[in-house]
């Protein structure tokens, strides 16, 4: 492909990053990528209704954290800039005023009141929704006049005509017919002065020289409007190619409302910015890469977007931390991850012992935490030295099991698993105690949680003075009365 390759992602500053953003952003991505285009980043912030202040930062955090590096942005700026669309109101005026003077379109003067009794009219009549171009039957002075005596004021819309077809291709679906009857008068600039999405995306995507836009499949329909205002303002038409939109298992759209559809949330919760990536990938390309596990490179090498399958792809949960703990595991196989990932400083021989006790236990980033935390620090919350307390004996007896247990745990020889097997064992049944009753409860002395490792492992890992050392710190606590202090 010879074209100087240009892509660009549009997020709206409304709310938290969605995963539908990433989705979009990930394949204008790959696409400028695998012909060494540009991909950039433009904020649409139009519609002041719907703004939100902290939005604009959150996107560019989490599309950085997901690694896809733009050339051109609201941050980094570029040749096509300004990067924000509220910065470019006069190019939006410049061609409304040309659309306006070759009568490609028209003020309108009509207020919500009459727009919506039309609307219910034509419901009545089982007629479809649109506007009427009444105003356009109107004198212009009639309808400046009747814009500066509203309170509304009045608004622009593209003079669609009611004759014949608007057609374009798209590059996944082949070419696409429109009958222009069924095409609406579009506003093109609202009564606040602000652009709507159709005016102000076409006309930056000519000035910014995008030659391919791939977006979601919501704007399919819409797409007849902006081939009209290409034509009607001379433009050279762009490669388009409509995504199948993201679906949860029950096939409906994924909303913020509905579903956990924020990058944040999955962030929060352990996702891995590869695994993402990777399984935004895989659940929308059909023969692009025959394997589960790959990297965006390897993904971006055998690209095309005649991969994409029209079959909704369906964003399940569970298969994306599936999916996430085969990528931890993996990084679990080098020692050196392991340490960055847990986040601990250690000897090389320490993580080589913990790392095989959990490595075929984590599906998510904090799993790691919960899992290895205590081979780091003890518990020494007065909760959880309660859940020590063994069941129908009293604090008093309980300390004196377990001065006893920490005397049974010296005779130790050699602090191997096996050894210490043995030696709990005998304990057990020595006081008649249920062995799993009371080997929780030695796990709950040792490392403070019921989904720890294996314990006998655990505690040779440990060590016999640091085992010893946790017993005691739980004896001197159960002179501490909880009740008392509630």
């Amino acid at each position: 492909m010879t074209l100087n390759i240009r892509t660009r992602v549009g997020p709206s500053p409304t709310g938290d990053p969605h995963i539908g953003t990433a989705y979009i952003a990930l394949f204008n991505y790959m696409f400028a990528q695998k012909y060494n285009g540009a991909f950039l980043i433009r904020i649409e912030d139009t519609d002041k209704n719907r703004y939100n202040k902290g939005s604009e930062f959150k996107i560019l955090k989490f599309l950085k954290w997901l690694k896809l590096d733009w050339q051109e942005g609201p941050d980094i700026g570029g040749e096509y800039g300004p990067y924000r669309q509220s910065d470019r109101l006069h190019y939006y005026l410049k061609y409304t005023y040309y659309l306006l003077n070759k009568g490609f379109a028209y003020w309108c003067s009509c207020n919500k009141y009459k727009l919506t009794k039309l609307k219910l009219r034509q419901i009545s009549k089982s007629h479809p929704t649109q506007y009427n171009k009444c105003c356009l039957k109107k004198s212009k002075h009639q309808v400046m006049m009747e814009i500066l005596s509203s309170a509304e004021g009045g608004v622009v819309r593209l003079n669609v005509p009611k004759t014949g077809n608007t057609y374009f291709y798209d590059i996944i679906r082949g070419k696409i017919f429109i009958n222009n009857l069924s095409i609406d008068d579009q506003i093109l600039i609202k009564n606040d002065g602000f652009p709507t999405y159709h005016l102000a995306n076409v006309v930056d995507d000519h000035l910014m020289k995008i030659t391919h836009i791939i977006r979601g499949e919501e704007w399919l329909t819409s797409t007849a409007k902006h081939i009209l205002l290409y034509n009607a303002m001379g433009f050279k038409i762009p490669y388009f190619c409509h995504l199948p939109l993201l679906r949860s298992l029950n096939k409906e759209k994924i909303s913020k409302r509905k579903n956990n559809a924020s990058l944040e949330y999955y962030k929060k919760i352990g996702m891995l910015p590869q695994t993402i990536k990777n399984f935004l990938a895989s659940i929308s390309l059909s023969g692009c890469i025959k394997k589960e596990i790959f990297s965006l490179n390897e993904c971006i090498k055998s690209f095309s977007l005649q991969y994409v399958s029209l079959g909704s792809p369906v964003f399940d949960v569970n298969k994306l931390i599936w999916l996430n703990g085969r990528y931890i595991r993996e990084q679990l196989n080098e020692f050196n991850s392991a340490k960055y990932i847990i986040g601990m400083h250690c000897p090389l021989k320490y993580m080589c012992m913990i790392v095989p006790l959990v490595r075929d236990r984590i599906e998510k980033h904090h799993d790691l935490f919960e899992y290895v935390n205590f081979f780091f620090t003890a518990k020494k919350s007065l909760m959880y030295t309660d859940q020590c307390t063994i069941e129908t004996l009293n604090r008093r007896t309980t300390k004196k099991i377990y001065i006893h247990l920490i005397k049974n745990l010296k005779n130790i020889q050699k602090y191997t698993a096996q050894n210490i097997k043995k030696s709990l064992n005998d304990f057990c049944d020595a006081y008649y105690f249920k062995r799993q009753l009371f080997l929780m409860k030695v796990r709950f002395l040792i490392t403070g949680t019921e989904k720890a490792t294996p314990l006998f492992l655990t505690m040779s890992i440990l060590g016999k003075k640091e085992s010893q050392n946790r017993i005691e710190a739980i004896i001197s606590r159960l002179n501490i009365d909880l009740k008392s202090i509630n």
